[in-house]
């Protein structure tokens, strides 16, 4: 997203073709930087160097041929910043049809813009997480283009706004819960109708600021921003589910807990993030890993990345993943415990750690 971005702030400077040819050399440069780390530390670990390089390409392709349709991501970035982001956008565009030239506030907007479109319709473990990136960018943005409007407001006008603002920010995001995020997870495949009619209503209001300024409402949606988030982290830490990878998984601490009883302090196991961060031994393979070095093998021959693996403790929220590992580690390994959305399986011939 950075090279494109920058392609197009350094155009809005009149520097014509140097500006692309500039945007090519830092993506070049930062592609290199990114291969020989991961090249360096992929070979230290004895990872799958490509694993990275196929995920995005797959998610790339992905975005082209699925467009906007995927998750919900509304909720979980929140409505009064996209309304805000698309307010400054709607700015944005107006001073460039006038002819001003972009500068570094605009090369933020960009970026964000890029990255938000990149990630809009993508989602990982279920959820829409990787669109998170884009909001130090909204934020920035938001600040840069907003904060002349609300140093004019009176002191006291501008805590009023603050208050009423974060308070109901607040007061929807408690009363909401966690329904609306649980609702994301299964939101796959759909119209992201809260993102887009946000974002929509920031650009309606870019329109009609010409027509009557409302300064102080910039303001309250900064400050419902703050109290919805706010409730997002109180909801989210009495959740009685996964907030990590696999967003509303449960049973995530007690499948550890029964991990704990069938692997050995040594022992090299395949579990997902969530199981393996409460289990006491940490010498694990993420199950992710695991789905890379095993797509291309018709069974699993007992060992991955060099180690012996008798126990896998996986999550099957998705069926297919499910089906996928149960095809690959045949009946060699059996189901022993199964708890949420958690199964594990152990070799069957093996009783002892």
């Amino acid at each position: 997203a950075i090279p494109p971005a920058l392609g197009l702030a350094l155009a809005g400077h009149g520097l014509g073709i140097r500006a692309w040819l500039t945007a090519g050399a830092v993506g070049l440069v930062g592609v290199a930087v990114f291969a020989g780390l991961w090249g360096l530390v992929s070979g230290i670990l004895g990872l799958p160097f490509g694993m990275p390089l196929e995920v995005t390409a797959v998610e790339f392709l992905a975005a082209l041929t699925g467009g906007i349709y995927g998750t919900e991501t509304g909720w979980w970035l929140s409505p009064p910043l996209l309304t805000a982001f698309g307010w400054v956008v709607g700015r944005r565009a107006r001073t460039w049809r006038t002819g001003t030239r972009a500068g570094p506030d605009h090369f933020i907007t960009l970026l964000g813009v890029l990255v938000l479109g990149a990630y809009l319709s993508r989602t990982a473990g279920y959820f829409p997480k990787y669109q998170v990136g884009a909001i130090p960018l909204m934020v920035a943005a938001v600040v840069s283009a907003f904060s002349a409007d609300i140093r004019a407001l009176h002191f006291r006008k501008g805590v009023l706004i603050t208050a009423v603002g974060a308070g109901s920010g607040l007061a929807v995001g408690l009363v909401l819960w966690d329904r609306p995020f649980l609702a994301a997870v299964g939101s796959d495949g759909g119209f992201p109708v809260v993102t887009a009619a946000s974002f929509l209503a920031g650009t309606v209001l870019a329109v009609l600021e010409n027509r009557r300024p409302v300064p102080g409402l910039a303001l309250g949606l900064i400050a419902v921003f703050a109290g919805w988030a706010v409730a997002t982290d109180l909801v989210q830490r009495s959740a009685p589910y996964s907030t990590a990878y696999f967003y509303g998984a449960r049973g995530n601490v007690e499948a550890a807990r029964l991990l704990d009883s069938l692997v050995g302090s040594g022992e090299y196991y395949v579990a997902a993030k969530e199981v393996a961060y409460y289990a006491a031994n940490r010498n694990y393979i993420d199950m992710h890993t695991a789905y890379a070095l095993l797509r291309n093998q018709p069974a699993f021959d007992g060992q991955l990345l060099g180690r012996p693996v008798r126990v896998w403790a996986l999550c099957v929220q998705d069926q297919g993943v499910r089906a996928f590992f149960e095809g690959r580690l045949g009946p060699a390994y059996r189901p022993v415990a199964s708890v949420g959305d958690y199964v594990i399986y152990t070799l069957a011939d093996s009783s002892a750690r």
